[in-house]
């Protein structure tokens, strides 16, 4: 099953809203998935969470614009 950019883009910012909105501060969004229409509609609902003063946003995995050595990874993402 596919979602289209926009539909995933909505999708996300529903979500990350929700949890927000019941006081979560971070999300990480884990992404396995290369398709560049996924990694598009995750770097727009990044952004219009970032407009919205959302909480703080990270993407596991697959990242929009990242170009490390492995894909796989996020240094920026770390336990607690």
């Amino acid at each position: 099953m596919s979602l289209t950019i926009s539909t995933l883009r909505r999708l996300i910012v529903e979500v990350v809203s929700g949890l927000a909105s019941h006081g979560f501060r971070r999300v990480v969004l884990t992404n396995y998935q290369a398709d560049p229409d996924h990694l598009r509609a995750i770097d727009a609902a990044r952004r219009e969470l970032t407009r919205r003063r959302a909480r703080q946003v990270l993407v596991a995995g697959f990242e929009p614009g990242a170009k490390p050595t492995t894909p796989m990874t996020n240094p920026r993402v770390r336990a607690p």
